[in-house]
């Protein structure tokens, strides 16, 4: 009976942490894409409670460090896809994933939204509040990357997911 109730509390928890996520549209073209432009987007993202320039002003390295939290997060995003297709910052692709950071907390834990934009500049996808854990110790930027890192490696788990078939 304890190992019943046990694995109902396992599963009850298991599913209302998947409930919180969501992937709608199709995401199956990316199966056919070497390489997807990747754009993370922090302009309406409530980080510590402040807007991004707010914040960039109250910690003075965040437009320093910002580049190496978007390179953990794109590394692990990969990793988490399994690097097929590979997602690049810079280069124009047919397809783009456009990712917006939504909240980034104190301890770095980020929440974030992401959308498949297809060659016609239309969204034929969309996965939502994917939620990535920051750290436990260090500075306010270390929290946020390690954050970014597993938000990342969450995302990229989830369209590995949903490129396999339509939601």
């Amino acid at each position: 009976m304890k190992k019943i109730i046990i694995l109902l509390s396992v599963l009850t928890v298991a599913m209302t942490e998947a409930l919180g996520q969501s992937i709608r549209g199709d995401f199956t073209p990316l199966q056919s894409e070497s390489k997807v432009q990747i754009q993370l987007d922090y302009s309406k993202a409530d980080i510590h409670g402040m807007t991004e320039d707010d914040f960039a002003v109250y910690e003075e390295d965040w437009n320093e460090d910002k580049p190496e939290i978007i390179s953990k997060f794109v590394t692990a995003c990969n990793k988490g896809i399994g690097y097929t297709p590979y997602l690049i910052i810079s280069r124009s692709t047919p397809y783009i994933l456009k990712v917006d950071i939504l909240t980034i907390f104190d301890n770095g834990d980020c929440i974030l939204d992401a959308s498949l934009i297809n060659p016609e500049g239309l969204t034929i996808g969309t996965i939502e509040n994917v939620r990535g854990e920051g750290g436990r110790f260090g500075t306010k930027l270390n929290l946020i990357k390690d954050g970014s890192e597993d938000s990342g490696l969450q995302l990229g788990r989830l369209l590995k997911k949903a490129m396999k078939k339509r939601q």
